[in-house]
């Protein structure tokens, strides 16, 4: 209860004191006959020095009770923390303000939005039990990004239950603050599952040479119930295997992921979206799938000093797609590459801000600098558009190129270059284009 926490009979003994002088002092004061001005003020200002003698008694009992090793601790270090003997509690979040500038000819229009806000309330419970409650604000409304409880007493086998995301692609893995462009790439931002309810083991292995991680959720997504007694089962294994080695390979990860599952929902309206939020495929009305989905992901990061370079392949697989009389099983495919340098000199980072050497204002610094570039391509099969099943393009190639820059490790303010190319003509207010060229800037903060 921390340092006004005192013994019950003391507290209330001290309380009572106080109470009873009072009261005996104005009973007094009551039934005297009026004493000089003089001779009230000494006496209410004798009532007062007893009065804060009790106080100051009641405070030091409440820290003389409290010992040293039970008292709360607040702390404020990249977010607010308030640290017990066995507890922990953090305060944090963040949010990132875009802005979108597309070429004249192109439909939909410039403008400023907040792209993503967080709040981040995490801790842990008597050690050995950590939890999240990751609330996310868009638009009007705040909802539930993430919610779970974790059991981490042994390293090799933490059990977490509730919402969090699916263990699927190294992009898709991380927080958006992190990743090297404004947006993700095409193939973790509409081909991985995201977060969803279920339950996963995960752990570390070898002096965290290897990682993994192994669930079963609903494959509905967020905050949604389950419609079939089948569950998805997802699972990504991680491995560094110079992490103890030369300092220019130590930073190599190279990793795979899968997700399994079966989908009994409509798929009408379903879109997959570039960078600035053009659908590039639409799922015509009256399209359904009654069959298994699977996803697979190989991915590789190779961080050494200020550079680094991610690789990445995407699939998934969508069985008993139906839109009557045709029935199909799609298929969908992306792949990029993203490359990495920071001009100031920092290292990389992984899946963390970077910080940098000389922050903005401290000894003439001017914070981090990295440029960045990436190219990648997404593709799915011709015959969704040729029956119907789908408006767009089967595919998309597009390349990004861009700066970034850290005043301070709590503000990243970053912009890209984009060109996306479509394999045919793809609909936008009513409006048909081949291509999109256009400016991302991101202003972020986190606390």
């Amino acid at each position: 209860m921390g340092r006004w926490t005192v013994g019950f009979w003391s507290g209330t003994a001290l309380i009572l004191s106080v109470g009873i002088l009072l009261s005996w002092a104005w009973g007094t004061r009551a039934e005297e006959p009026a004493a000089p001005a003089q001779e009230r003020n000494e006496e209410s200002a004798r009532l007062r020095e007893e009065v804060r003698a009790i106080l100051r008694e009641l405070q030091l009992t409440a820290v003389e009770e409290t010992p040293e090793e039970k008292r709360l601790r607040t702390i404020y270090d990249d977010g607010f923390y308030l640290v017990g003997p066995d507890d922990t509690l953090k305060i944090g979040g963040w949010a990132q303000s875009d802005t979108r500038w597309l070429e004249d000819n192109h439909p939909a229009a410039s403008e400023f939005f907040t792209r993503r806000a967080r709040l981040d309330v995490r801790g842990t419970l008597e050690k050995d039990f950590a939890y999240r409650f990751y609330t996310a604000f868009e638009g009007a409304s705040a909802r539930l990004q993430e919610g779970w409880i974790e059991y981490r007493r042994a390293p090799l086998a933490r059990v977490r239950i509730g919402q969090f995301k699916e263990p699927f692609s190294l992009e898709a893995a991380g927080s958006s603050r992190w990743t090297a462009a404004v947006e993700r790439a095409l193939g973790p931002t509409n081909l991985s599952p995201q977060e969803d309810l279920g339950a996963q083991v995960h752990g570390a292995l070898g002096d965290r040479r290897a990682e993994y991680a192994v669930g079963f959720f609903n494959g509905r997504g967020k905050n949604v119930s389950d419609t079939n007694d089948e569950k998805d089962a997802a699972a990504r294994l991680t491995l560094l295997p110079f992490r103890n080695g030369p300092s220019w390979l130590a930073g190599l990860q190279v990793g795979a992921s899968a997700t399994e599952g079966r989908a009994d929902d409509s798929l009408a309206g379903t879109e997959y979206r570039t960078a600035p939020r053009t659908a590039f495929v639409t799922f015509a009305s009256g399209v359904t799938q009654a069959g298994s989905t699977s996803r697979r992901g190989v991915e590789a990061e190779w961080l050494a000093g200020p550079f680094g370079l991610a690789v990445e392949h995407l699939s998934v697989q969508r069985e008993g797609v139906e839109r009557a009389p045709y029935e199909e099983d799609v298929r969908s495919d992306a792949w990029y590459v993203t490359g990495t340098w920071l001009l100031t000199g920092e290292s990389q980072p992984r899946n963390k801000t970077v910080r940098p050497a000389r922050p903005l204002g401290e000894d003439g610094g001017w914070g981090a600098w990295g440029v960045h570039a990436r190219i990648e391509e997404f593709d799915t099969q011709d015959r969704l558009f040729e029956r119907g099943m789908a408006t767009g393009t089967p595919h998309v190639s597009s390349w990004t190129a861009g700066v970034s820059w850290w005043p301070n490790r709590h503000i990243r303010v970053l912009g890209d270059l984009f060109h996306d190319n479509f394999d045919g003509l793809v609909t936008v207010s009513g409006r048909s284009i081949g291509d999109e060229t256009g400016v991302l800037l991101r202003f972020q903060f986190d606390f």
